[in-house]
């Protein structure tokens, strides 16, 4: 349903009475108040709704066949809340997003033992995601991470500190499979990653924790 059918269903919903913009958008949820004035003013115009300026606001109703005069109406009473939590706001409605992700690795290099410390490709300073593939003579293996900073990680998996427990790990695995002819290639994604939100694609912010961590 269009935002113009909503307010159209919610002021046929209150007919005979009248709403204001400000009313209409507390209770359908449009936002903001300048997309409600031109949806009213552009089904006034189309003589689906009437409307009328009263001081420094207008008032809209629908305007059927069933339309009473608002001066010939009782007062409005004020609303009333809900006896119970679990009835739902009619405006709010069950909406359904298809939510895809895509990103390309982008081939950096590899790592390799030179004077019997480890080296990696040269990265910039930069937040992304990082993948080591490895290639040994007991078969593949992958392992993927994300950080804040690409070159420190890096810098961290050549000498780890005593409390680097992943570090430590990867930097004993890397030792131990290298002298064995294992192949450790290096790839990492840093501005090629993107979010579909039902068809809206946007570049994903990679300087967010949350959104490498989600990739």
């Amino acid at each position: 349903m269009t935002n113009q059918a909503h307010v159209l269903a919610f002021l046929k919903s209150i007919a005979p009475r009248e709403a204001t913009n400000s009313e209409i958008v507390s209770r359908t949820g449009i936002r903001p108040h300048q997309q409600v004035f031109m949806l009213t003013r552009d089904l006034v115009q189309r003589g689906l709704i009437k409307g009328i300026q009263a001081g420094h606001e207008w008032r809209f109703w629908y305007g059927g066949p069933d339309r009473v005069d608002p001066a010939a109406l009782p007062p409005r009473l004020p609303l009333t809340a809900p006896s119970t939590a679990d009835v739902a706001y009619p405006w709010d409605t069950s909406d359904s997003l298809l939510f895809r992700v895509g990103m390309s690795w982008a081939k950096q290099g590899r790592v390799i033992l030179a004077d019997n410390r480890l080296m990696f490709p040269v990265v910039k300073q930069v937040p992304g995601l990082y993948r080591f593939r490895i290639r040994a003579s007991a078969g593949e293996a992958i392992y993927i991470g994300e950080s804040e900073n690409l070159a420190r990680r890096f810098r961290l998996y050549s000498g780890p500190g005593p409390s680097q427990q992943t570090n430590l790990r990867l930097y004993a695995k890397f030792r131990n499979v290298l002298p064995e002819r294992a192949e450790i290639g290096v790839a990492i994604v840093t501005t090629e990653a993107w979010i579909d939100v039902s068809g809206t694609q946007v570049i994903a912010d990679l300087s967010s924790k949350a959104m490498r961590r989600l990739f």
